[in-house]
């Protein structure tokens, strides 16, 4: 994971700039840079989940409805009892299995997203049974370990991993390698480029899009082969 700072970022940005050092016009300030990079960083990690994190909460009786925790930006991929489950939609559903809504309970064996609010995945048929409950005050009552805990019949989720929120200056940039952050710096020219401002250049912001959308592209495909990587690797044994 990356060991730099914010400052690896709004120096090269100042000097595409042609400001070195900072602001020297005016024309933007650091809270604006800081605001550009929270939102570059932020569509980096979702679009290319190169950090995943991995959660693991109670199955509920008849319960087909789970809220996603705030740690997890979407959800990638779902297992019950460690067991992976088949991704459906509800058009499918409606296709395959007549009156699907009112089936019997069972051991779920997919889950879905659409048709639901933001943050919340069903799975399919409503469970006949309790997983292991963990503690908590509301849902979603998740296990305090990150693991997939099979023995436990419950449901694990895994999706990209939501990072801080804001920065300063000075902080560190977690959850991406040291080669992902030169494209933040795109990213964040994209941006400015993009404002309605005296910045505003349709030109560069052509550009800077284009590099940032290839840092995605990038390391999208990385983590793909590492994915394929481990799957031979398991197939080897």
């Amino acid at each position: 994971m990356s060991t730099l700072t914010v400052q690896d970022v709004y120096i090269p940005f100042c000097n595409r700039l042609l400001e070195n050092g900072g602001s020297q016009l005016g024309l933007w300030t650091n809270s604006q840079f800081l605001l550009y990079l929270e939102d570059t960083y932020t569509d980096f990690l979702k679009a290319t989940g190169i950090c995943k994190s991995i959660v693991t909460q109670s199955i509920q009786f008849s319960v087909s409805t789970y809220t996603i925790p705030d740690s997890q930006m979407r959800v990638e991929t779902a297992f019950r009892s460690g067991v992976i489950m088949y991704k459906t939609t509800v058009e499918e559903l409606d296709n395959e299995e007549f009156n699907w809504e009112k089936k019997r309970l069972g051991a779920p064996n997919r889950w879905r997203a659409d048709g639901l609010p933001i943050k919340q995945i069903a799975i399919y048929p409503p469970p006949d049974y309790d997983g292991v409950a963990y503690p908590g005050s509301g849902p979603p009552f998740v296990s305090p370990t990150a693991d997939f805990l099979p023995t436990d019949r419950n449901l694990t989720t895994v999706g990209a991993q939501m990072g801080p929120t804001s920065f300063t200056l000075n902080s560190p940039i977690p959850l991406i390698p040291d080669s992902a952050v030169p494209y933040l710096v795109w990213g964040c020219l994209m941006r400015i480029f993009s404002d309605d401002s005296e910045m505003k250049d349709s030109g560069r912001y052509q550009y800077s899009r284009a590099r940032f959308y290839e840092g995605i592209a990038l390391f999208r495909s990385a983590e793909n082969e590492l994915l394929y990587e481990d799957v031979d690797d398991a197939a080897a044994f």
